[in-house]
């Protein structure tokens, strides 16, 4: 696991960053093709974000 200078774990290396990267590409595309046209689905990414943070 990568340390930054603070002595904090570096999220890119955590043991979460495959899930975290999961979430956030699950995000991102819900917010260009879903929220960006007006669309609202609050149970959208639901799944990818208890699965990051059940761990």
């Amino acid at each position: 696991m990568g340390m930054n200078k603070r002595g904090k774990q570096d999220s890119s290396t955590s043991s979460c960053a495959h899930l975290r990267t999961a979430y956030h590409n699950c995000f991102n595309r819900w917010y260009l093709e879903k929220f960006v046209k007006g669309q609202w689905d609050k149970e959208h990414c639901v799944y990818e974000w208890q699965k990051c943070f059940s761990v």
